[in-house]
């Protein structure tokens, strides 16, 4: 686990947004798979705890940090719709709570429509 995992997350998605992509659909796998990178990271730390190879307040910065970048860039319908995605498999996974989920919501661009 590596914080410079998530600012390198960061730096993709800043690139994608400045980004001219050709087509609706390229530009939607493209957010997508950068913000899964997001959810495989929790993953990974939710693994990394369950093998004692964090402790709990480790995998409470890493998952909020990585939390924080998906409610940081997330802010467009297409946006939600990712975020649905990514949050569901976490959730279903047992990899995070149905409260840590709303909370990123709340700090997102589009807590204004909620």
């Amino acid at each position: 686990m590596d914080i410079e995992f998530l600012n390198n997350i960061q730096s993709r998605l800043d690139t994608y947004y400045e980004t001219d992509l050709s087509s609706e659909e390229e530009d939607f796998k493209i957010n997508f798979a950068i913000k899964n990178d997001l959810c495989n990271f929790i993953i990974q730390a939710s693994n990394e705890l369950e093998k004692g190879l964090i402790d709990d307040s480790e995998y409470n910065f890493f998952v909020n940090s990585a939390l924080n970048v998906l409610a940081n860039n997330t802010g467009c319908k297409e946006d939600l719709i990712i975020y649905d995605k990514i949050i569901s498999r976490l959730v279903r996974g047992g990899h995070l709570s149905k409260d840590a989920f709303k909370g990123v919501l709340k700090e997102s661009a589009v807590s204004r429509w909620l």
